[in-house]
Formats: C-alpha cells, structure tokens, sequence
C-alpha cells in the first residue's frame, strides 16, 4: 500500500494526500484530529513529540494565520491540478500532483515570483498579432469542467472563432494542445469585505491570451509571459489593504475550486 505521508527533513518537503493534510492543518490549527492520522504523521518524522517538525513549521504558520489565500487552477484537454497557497511572510504552497497527493512547501516573498510561473506553467511564447475574440462566461466554464470531453468541445469551439491572424494558436486548441490557467488571489480587507483577484489566461506553444474583463463583454486578447507574470504578481495585497488580526480561512478540501 502507498504510503500516504513522505518526507524529507532536511529540505522540508512533504509530500501528502489530501485526507492527512487537512488533518495536519487541523493539528496546526489545535483543532481535534483522528488518531490514524496523527500516527501516520508521526511515523513520517513530520510529527515529533506532539510537536511538527521545524522544517515545515513556516509552511503551518502561513496556513493557519494567511493574510490572503491563493489558488492556482490550471486545465488541460485531459487533465486539471488545482494549487493553493497561503500567503505570509513566509507562504506555504500545496502543489497538486494530480493523484490526490500534494507537495506542501514553504516560499519565501524571493521564491514566489518564480513559483507560481511554474505552477501556472508560465513560460516563454510567440507574441500573437494584435486582435481580440469576444467569449462567453459558458465557454470559459466549459473549459473548467471536470469532464475531459466538454472541455474539449470548449476549446474546439473557441478555435472555430479565432480570427485568420491566430490560426497556428486555433489549430493547437483544435487539437487539445492548450492550457488554461485562473490565479485568485482572496483576502478580507479592513472592513472584512472579502476581495478577490483574478487573472485568466488560454495558452498554447503558438500564443498566449489573456481574458480580458475590463469591457461590457469579455474578450480574449494577445497578451506575453511577462505581461502575465507582472499581472499576477499585481493580484498579491499589500499590507494596508489587509485586516488586521484577520482569521484564517481554512478551506474545507484541497479539491476546493473544482467542479
């Protein structure tokens, strides 16, 4: 059998299913925890004298005391990983392997930069020409649904309705090769409203586009990796728009967000 906990000391990597890390943030938290799940914990050197092992503690103390939280979905023609992330001094990042086991490290304000380009699978693209297709909040559903084949329709759709400038990126989402990627970013601010950030971009080897919501109606337009980049590093809160002594949010499971 599997084992549902292993880890490294020394780097502070844990690696985890879903059921033993909502038990541990539980734990983090002083919250009631099965026993079985304290064990196995234990067994792996994460727990040590009712105490979580200093490697990982940063990761905990971001989850149980975020000023923001953060998710990264990303979807593909057969496959979708749903990443979280608790934003602190010192954040702790659940990177879904897409197994229902998950990667809990600890990044520093340095590091996060350079970690969520990769969860995002941010990299290098062709610039497309400029242009733009107007899309359906529908269309952008379909491409998050948890059945591959209507993501599929979704994106097939899509190509059908780019201009002759995108041809190479109509013909990559035609044949499933695409990405799409939604960061959130939320947080309660002063006065406890809850703010949510978002960008959305369609990504394939021939371009990359960006869902541009700042019209009556939303639209895909060219966008490049950096500009992305620079978008969701934007999406993070500075201090003063943070609560005070705000509660951390828990979310009930790591497959929050998907459908």
């Amino acid at each position: 059998m599997t084992r549902s906990v292993c880890f490294e000391p020394e780097s502070g990597r844990l690696r985890i299913d879903s059921a033993t890390f909502l038990a541990l943030a539980a734990a983090a938290a002083h919250r009631e925890v099965p026993d079985g799940r304290l064990a196995a914990l234990a067994d792996a050197g994460v727990i040590v004298d009712g105490s979580v092992h200093c490697s990982i503690e940063p990761a905990l103390a971001a989850i149980t005391s975020s000023h923001a939280q953060l998710s990264i979905a990303v979807f593909e023609d057969s496959s979708c990983w749903v990443h979280q992330g608790w934003l602190a001094e010192v954040s702790g990042i659940l990177e879904d392997l897409g197994d229902d086991t998950y990667d809990l490290v600890s990044v520093d304000a340095t590091s996060m930069p350079a970690t969520l380009a990769r969860l995002g699978h941010l990299t290098e693209r062709p610039s497309l020409e400029d242009g733009q297709i107007p899309i359906s909040e529908d269309l952008l559903d379909a491409l998050t649904e948890s059945d591959p084949a209507v993501r599929q329709r979704g994106s097939r759709a899509l190509a059908t309705s780019a201009p002759p400038e995108w041809s190479e990126w109509a013909s990559r989402l035609w044949a499933g090769d695409w990405r799409f990627t939604v960061v959130d970013v939320t947080w309660p601010d002063p006065s406890g409203t809850l703010i949510d950030r978002r960008v959305a971009v369609i990504d394939t080897d021939a371009g990359m586009t960006l869902v541009d919501a700042t019209h009556p109606f939303l639209q895909l337009v060219p966008i490049t990796t950096q500009e992305v980049c620079t978008l969701i590093l934007a999406l993070l809160p500075h201090e003063a728009e943070c609560r005070s002594g705000a509660s951390p949010v828990l979310l009930s499971g790591t497959d929050a967000g998907r459908k």
